[in-house]
């Protein structure tokens, strides 16, 4: 049974996360690399994502690969 949502974000074991803040109800999917960003509530990163230095709103939905 997979890991379910919850007010506390969910980062997969392969993803890599520093000097971020992460929203409540988020998730960072597979080998994905966040640095100095924000995620907002209820946001969440698909496999392969790379992201530095940026401010992601509430809602927001990013694929794979991105």
């Amino acid at each position: 049974m997979s890991k379910k949502l919850s007010e506390t974000p969910l980062i997969h074991p392969t993803a890599q996360v520093e000097n971020s803040t992460l929203g409540r109800w988020t998730e960072i999917a597979e080998r994905s690399r966040v640095a100095e960003c924000e995620l907002g509530d209820y946001s969440y990163m698909m496999q392969d994502c790379a992201v530095w230095c940026a401010t992601i709103g509430k809602f927001s939905n990013i694929a794979a690969s991105v």
